[in-house]
């Protein structure tokens, strides 16, 4: 009894922790689609750096774009970020 109740807690937290990720990424691409400026930028690199461990694909695409971003728009502190999580896209693959 008490492992099958140690297992089903164990799936609901899985289950659980998989929804607040799902969560996390779909309000950082509703802040990245209602912002502009170097709101914008910032909610793209943080997209990107949730993409470095599971999506290499998507995190090099959002990094990118916010690397142009920050360029056309002057942004400094934000195209730093863009840069750094090209750098370590490249660093894992």
């Amino acid at each position: 009894m008490k492992k099958s109740f140690s297992f089903l807690l164990f799936t609901v937290f899985l289950f659980v922790a998989g929804i607040a990720q799902k969560t996390y990424i779909d309000s950082l691409t509703k802040i990245y689609e209602d912002a502009s400026g170097a709101l914008k930028v910032e909610a793209l690199n943080k997209i990107s750096f949730y993409y470095l461990d599971r999506e290499n694909d998507k995190a090099i695409y959002y990094a990118k774009l916010a690397e142009q971003l920050a360029t056309s728009g002057s942004y400094k502190k934000e195209l730093v970020s863009s840069c750094n999580n090209i750098g370590i896209y490249y660093a894992l693959i």
